[in-house]
């Protein structure tokens, strides 16, 4: 099973940006391109390849898993 989403957020293409709210813990988060990108595959069923691949085929940047890995790192 893929990364999901967690229930609850709002979120909001501001620019190139997108603006990820919590209202449970009052948080917000810009999340640039490649980030938005993972964020909206947080389906459950898209696998970290699957997700690189959205990647590379949206941005022009190389199929690199690790760009994933770096994106849903809890920070």
């Amino acid at each position: 099973m893929g990364a999901r989403q967690v229930e609850g957020l709002m979120h909001e293409r501001v620019g190139g940006e997108l603006l990820v709210y919590s209202p449970k813990t009052a948080e917000t988060h810009a999340l640039n391109e490649t980030a938005a990108i993972v964020f909206e595959l947080c389906a459950g069923t898209n696998s970290r390849e699957e997700m690189a691949t959205e990647i590379a085929r949206r941005c022009g940047l190389p199929t690199d898993e690790a760009i994933v890995d770096l994106a849903l790192a809890d920070r």
